[in-house]
């Protein structure tokens, strides 16, 4: 009976241990999930991934290329905090998603992050006529993303598009002179 337990016991902790080998972390021991508010991996594999991943990374060198890399001011200019995400049924506003932003640089590279802690980073392409925004992470794990924008004074709504499965995402986003202080953050209801 002992024996058996014992064969019951080491079976259970063996299930229960965590594989970390495959998932890429952040510097804090955060995986992609836990680090990036519109990560939406959903059922895609990670062949598909890999094989999203090739030919947006094609497109954006393409669009960068044509564009002579012209940078969009209307992104670049500030950084825009989340003030919401809907994906699916499942809404996220207030204290859920307080101090969430992302930052697009000049140089077509973007970051997002929460307070002061940057938790990712990546390559983007505005096509202003057309109001889409290719975005494709740097973590190989993550897929890329297109939305479609709308934008109105002091923010912008992205509104994810089929071609990487994202048609289930919309956020509202607020620009920013700088990113949000948690110090001294006013607490968000809703």
């Amino acid at each position: 009976m002992k024996i058996q337990s014992l064969i019951f016991l080491t079976f259970v902790i063996i299930s229960c241990k965590q594989n970390n080998s495959d998932t890429n972390t952040d510097s804090n021991g955060n995986t992609p999930m836990e680090t990036y508010l519109l990560l939406n991996q959903g059922e895609v594999s990670d062949a598909e991934v890999q094989t999203m991943r090739a030919e947006a990374i094609k497109i954006l060198d393409h669009r960068q290329i044509e564009s002579s890399n012209k940078v969009v001011t209307l992104l670049e200019k500030d950084v825009y905090i989340f003030d919401a995400v809907v994906m699916g049924s499942a809404m996220r506003v207030g204290d859920s998603i307080a101090g969430e932003w992302l930052d697009f640089k000049d140089d077509l590279t973007y970051e997002y992050g929460k307070y002061d802690v940057k938790n990712g980073s990546g390559r983007y392409f505005y096509n202003f006529d057309e109001n889409h925004l290719l975005m494709v992470d740097n973590n190989p794990k993550v897929k890329p993303q297109e939305f479609e924008t709308k934008n109105a004074n002091e923010m912008i709504i992205l509104i994810g598009k089929y071609i990487y499965k994202d048609n289930n995402i919309q956020s509202k986003l607020t620009r920013s002179a700088t990113k949000p202080d948690k110090v001294n953050q006013p607490s968000k209801t809703n």
